[in-house]
């Protein structure tokens, strides 16, 4: 499976669980829901990294790819800042 499109599912993942505000998410949660989400997709399970989390949301809270999520941070913990961002 090409990177890009890991990093693309990556990205939804990520989204989905920010969306809502529901609650709030650390690093190793986040690559644990990536990881499951990506098994699915690869037939193997393969945990990723933490460097790799954070680099999705320095990318996604940038405007490189147009996303400028509104995702916050607060004692190791990630959000949305806008909770109905899409």
């Amino acid at each position: 499976m090409p990177a890009n499109l890991n990093a693309l599912i990556r990205y939804k993942i990520i989204n989905s669980c920010f969306y809502g505000g529901r609650r709030r998410w650390t690093i190793m949660e986040l690559r644990e829901k990536c990881s499951e989400a990506l098994a699915e997709y690869r037939g193997r399970y393969e945990v990723i990294s933490e460097r790799t989390i954070r680099d999705d949301i320095r990318i996604m809270r940038s405007d490189i790819l147009g996303y400028n999520a509104p995702i916050e941070q607060q004692k190791g913990l990630y959000f949305y800042s806008d909770p109905v961002i899409q």
